[in-house]
């Protein structure tokens, strides 16, 4: 009778524990791997244990060693599979600091009136991520007559402040070709960006290596006709605080440009075009023109190719 007893207790202490252990969010398999003090596990508890086991298994069990041991490590497992469990909802990282890049022929073309026949271009690029970016910028025009011109390279750091505008600080270099031949340098800064509409926006502020400070403004809109013929209107001025001979710039407003361009896109990589150019002197520019013996008042056709990589 007494040994029916002894195991009909020791068969209830079994089923407690098991019923308090498997009650938790955890693996079973793990759980009944999980040695108690003394080496004695739940599923190796059987009658080839030695009495003096059995006695150190209930004594433990009397001061709910056992119990806090298995709990502590049910918890800690089930907050380990929780923790691992919600970062793998997830899935996979997103990649969004790769490095791209991207270059853009917008000008490059044949210009006629009936004085000149010139090449112009106007070329930006960039590389680096969605946030930052090194750009640059060039634009020109060189007279096939007679070689005059002038060139201009702008290396740029570019920041994205919102979502649609990037922050643009860094150098600019100028080189004029012909007689003269003189170059400068400025610090640069501006702002780049889709305005509402979509419009194209790049403004610009240029400090001189003679302290000069002069300003850019331009905006264009791509307004499409069909899926593969685009209208391109794009407007330019140009403005200065102080006059510089050399270069034959007055202060105030010194141009203002406005361009007209229908352009062909047999894909996104290679589009010709034809349009119209208008540019008007003001001012003191106008009359350093005029000097020269040049129109301060021009308007040219122009035919090229806008290229994209």
């Amino acid at each position: 009778m007494s040994k029916i007893i002894k195991r009909y207790s020791l068969l209830s202490v079994i089923l407690s524990l098991n019923f308090i252990l498997f009650s938790q969010n955890s693996k079973a398999e793990k759980v009944n791997n999980i040695n108690i003090k003394n080496s004695i596990s739940i599923d190796s508890f059987n009658s080839e244990n030695t009495i003096k086991d059995k006695q150190l298994f209930f004594q433990d069990i009397k001061h709910n060693n056992f119990i806090h041991q298995e709990k502590n490590f049910i918890f800690a497992q089930h907050n380990h599979d929780h923790n691992h469990n919600s970062e793998s909802d997830f899935g996979e990282p997103i990649h969004d600091n790769q490095i791209f890049s991207n270059v853009l022929f917008d000008q490059l073309e044949y210009q006629v009136n009936d004085s000149q026949n010139i090449f112009n271009w106007d070329v930006s690029g960039w590389v680096g991520g969605d946030y930052q970016k090194l750009v640059f910028k060039t634009e020109g025009d060189v007279s096939l007559d007679d070689g005059n011109g002038e060139a201009e390279l702008q290396l740029l750091y570019s920041k994205q402040i919102s979502p649609y505008w990037d922050f643009q600080a860094g150098l600019r270099y100028d080189q004029l070709y012909g007689d003269k031949g003189n170059s400068r340098g400025f610090a640069v800064i501006g702002i780049q960006g889709l305005a509402p509409y979509f419009f194209d926006i790049d403004s610009a502020l240029f400090i001189s290596n003679q302290g000069d400070i002069s300003a850019r403004f331009k905006a264009e809109y791509e307004l499409l006709l069909s899926q593969k013929l685009i209208l391109q209107p794009r407007i330019e001025t140009n403005l200065a605080i102080q006059k510089v001979e050399e270069f034959d710039i007055g202060s105030g407003i010194n141009n203002l440009e406005l361009g007209l361009r229908l352009r062909y896109e047999i894909n996104r990589q290679f589009a010709p075009y034809i349009g119209v150019s208008w540019n008007k002197l003001f001012g003191n520019t106008a009359n350093f023109a005029e000097k020269k013996g040049e129109s301060s008042d021009d308007i040219k056709f122009v035919t090229g190719v806008r290229l994209m990589f």
